[in-house]
């Protein structure tokens, strides 16, 4: 059983793959029963090494179908090995930020010494992959402590989403999709200084 690393496969067809390739690979408490002629034999499935490691790629696609239930994306979308392992970042990313993982860092450069102080980023958020843009603005709160010289980080204590939308990849517009968020910014309030990371951040390089 091949994959071919550079053709898109629909991505619930990808995950399904993986995991037989995988199953084949890493073995446990896999058998084969054949009946014949009354009688029953069972066959336990030994490790097919010749096959490639599948369980990263499968990681991934997983989280890309998480994402799609995140964004209620239920619109095909088909993917390749290889668009799942250069967008590894950015999938990775965006879930654990949508999530509200807890350990989600953002990084940022800031001129002058500072104590550390509580303070809340909004955050974009975006992902092009499949012929399709994922875009999100997040609220990240928790406490910017510096992290090396010069920079500064912020590990969430708190993530809330703001904005979500899924659109076709030919219908990107930087413009547009600011000025769709900047009301929502606007109407965003909080009692912690709030800096906004969007119009500085958001691009759609794939």
């Amino acid at each position: 059983m091949t994959i071919d690393d550079d053709t898109p496969v629909e991505l619930e067809q990808l995950c399904a793959l993986f995991q037989i390739i995988c199953m084949l690979h890493y073995p446990k408490a896999v058998s084969v029963e054949l009946k014949f002629n009354g009688k029953l034999a069972v066959m336990p499935l030994t490790a097919v090494t010749s096959l490639r490691d599948y369980s990263g790629p499968l990681r991934l696609a997983e989280t890309l179908l998480e994402l799609n239930t995140l964004f209620r994306d239920r619109g095909s979308l088909c993917v390749s090995p290889t668009d799942l392992v250069t967008h590894l970042q950015a999938i990775g990313g965006t879930a654990s930020f949508l999530r509200g993982d807890t350990n989600a860092t953002v990084t940022l450069t800031l001129t002058g010494g500072f104590e550390p102080f509580e303070a809340v980023c909004l955050v974009p958020l975006s992902l092009v992959i499949g012929g399709k843009a994922y875009v999100a603005v997040v609220a990240v709160t928790g406490a910017m402590t510096p992290a090396r010289k010069g920079k500064f980080a912020l590990r969430s204590k708190m993530v809330e989403s703001l904005y979500k939308t899924v659109i076709r990849e030919d219908d990107l517009d930087e413009e547009r999709i600011l000025a769709e968020i900047e009301p929502v910014l606007d109407r965003y309030t909080n009692n912690l200084p709030v800096l906004n990371l969007v119009p500085a951040m958001l691009r759609f390089g794939s």
